[in-house]
């Protein structure tokens, strides 16, 4: 910042940096981002891996299909025989405990409500975090795409408008054909 009095008054001067300057500094502005949104990427993957989005309304509601061979089976079907558990572990659609691990004791069921709110507390801060990182790469994203469409803009060639900018996202733009020599 250039700055001067002029009749004791203090002036500043806007100060103009070229346009190589400029271009660079977008240019390290772009390698920033890239690199965040490379980490962010690799932290949502890691999350990802340990949640695997268990019993949540946010998760994909999958759907366990079993196939009988006619409508008499159908009707005798036991899920508790089929999945080898007790009664009340059939209806989960996570963790199902066998009555084998059950017997031996090897799988802890249940536990003082107090554990068991924390955890569930702890799997909520969880997916919280989780979301919250999406959000934080989307918006990486759509910055990224802006700055490499400007990028683009500041080039030479004859460019036209394809469809404009919707929410939040740049606009399209496609570049005439030019020969390179």
């Amino acid at each position: 910042i250039k700055a001067r009095t002029k009749g004791g008054i203090h002036q500043i001067e806007a100060q103009t940096d070229s346009e190589e300057v400029i271009k660079l500094v977008r240019d390290q502005n772009m390698g920033y981002l890239q690199v965040h949104r490379g980490a962010e990427a690799s932290r949502i993957e890691k999350l990802r891996e340990n949640l695997h989005f268990i019993d949540t309304e946010a998760g994909p509601q999958n759907r366990h299909t079993i196939f009988v061979d006619d409508d008499e089976e159908a009707e005798t079907f036991d899920k508790a025989e089929y999945f080898d558990t007790d009664e009340a572990f059939v209806d989960r659609a996570f963790n199902r405990p066998t009555k084998d691990r059950l017997k031996k004791g090897s799988i802890i069921v249940g536990g003082d409500p107090k554990s068991m709110s924390r955890a569930f507390q702890n799997r909520k801060k969880a997916y919280n975090e989780l979301e919250q990182r999406m959000k934080r790469k989307a918006k990486m994203d759509n910055a990224l795409a802006h700055m490499e469409l400007y990028k683009n803009l500041s080039k030479k060639g004859q460019r036209f408008k394809v469809q404009d900018g919707k929410d939040g996202k740049p606009p399209v733009y496609k570049w005439k054909q030019e020969r390179k020599r």
